[in-house]
């Protein structure tokens, strides 16, 4: 995104959005497929849930928008602007990396 390469800041912006909200499902099956487990119901639902609140700012940016790139001495620097609704996804996370929510895998 810094590096301004095609399609674009938000197009990048918006990929590496994606990867930071899958990042906690892909620990999740790693421990999993580690522990010998089968996948849960709560990875299933984390993953729509993410994915969703991924669609919503995609296209609404409902949560964080893309920044806005200004030129500040002569360099490109970008501005986030966060919205309060992104306590969702922080209180989704969390909730989803709580250890106690793990009690099937006592083995690990």
């Amino acid at each position: 995104m810094r590096a301004q390469l095609w399609p674009g800041c938000e197009f990048w912006y918006q990929v590496s959005l994606l990867g930071i909200l899958l990042l906690p499902y892909a620990y999740y099956r790693f421990i999993l497929a580690f522990g010998g487990e089968k996948s849960g119901i709560a990875g299933r639902i984390y993953f729509v849930v993410m994915l969703t609140c991924f669609w919503l700012n995609a296209q609404f940016g409902v949560f964080l928008e893309a920044p806005k790139m200004v030129e500040k001495n002569g360099a490109a620097a970008f501005v986030y602007e966060i919205k309060p609704a992104i306590i969702v996804i922080f209180y989704t996370i969390g909730n989803f990396l709580d250890p106690s929510s793990y009690s099937h895998c006592t083995d690990l």
